[in-house]
């Protein structure tokens, strides 16, 4: 018995559920659970061994999906098989939504970033040409209604 079957966590997180069995078995049992765990969640353990005397004892397992920078959340189908005894062949899943960590905060630093660097390119280009002997020009390259404009700026 699966304490979920359906699961959030937050990429930079952690969450976890249980598995027990519902009836005691003749042997021991063993529940391996697979799935599409790749770097986007981790689980821990990958198997769980039940015996006559802790059937009905809920162990746990941990999954942790650590932040990448794709900003995109996953679903992934976690299945459960059980092995051994008289469980054999039985199966379960629990569909693990991975949300994706907020960019918002990443975006805005990076765009300030970026704007700094352009504003700065900018502000030394033109301190360089305003600084430059008269006569020497300032040429603005832009690109308007699909075609080119040089105008040129002189200074005396």
């Amino acid at each position: 018995m699966l304490s979920v079957s359906r699961l959030r966590v937050a990429e930079g997180g952690s969450a976890s559920y249980t598995i027990a069995l519902g009836t005691p078995p003749s042997g021991d049992v063993t529940v391996a659970i697979s799935g599409d765990a790749t770097a986007d969640l981790t689980l821990t353990p990958a198997s769980l061994t039940f015996t006559p005397s802790n059937w009905n004892r809920p162990q746990r397992i941990t999954l942790a999906a650590p932040e990448n920078t794709d900003f995109i959340g996953d679903t992934i189908t976690l299945t459960h098989t059980a092995s051994g005894a008289d469980y054999g062949g039985i199966i379960a899943t629990v569909t693990v939504t991975v949300v994706a960590a907020d960019p918002t905060e990443e975006a805005k630093a990076w765009q300030l970033r970026l704007g700094r660097t352009v504003s700065h390119q900018v502000v030394n280009a033109l301190q360089d040409r305003l600084s430059a002997p008269p006569g020497a020009g300032l040429a603005i390259h832009c690109c308007r209604g699909g075609y080119h404009q040089r105008p040129t700026v002189g200074g005396t």
